[in-house]
């Protein structure tokens, strides 16, 4: 359970980092989805 929880935080904190450096190039939450979509299949 607790790796689980880990897990999630994990991926939640690199979402928000990846979202943070995108957001100069978008500003809503669908190019939000579409540039953690980008950043993790490459």
């Amino acid at each position: 359970m607790i790796v689980k929880v880990l897990l999630v935080v994990v991926f939640v904190a690199v979402a928000v980092g990846v979202g943070i450096y995108c957001r100069r190039s978008t500003s809503t939450v669908d190019g939000f989805i579409l540039a953690v979509a980008r950043s993790v299949l490459g």
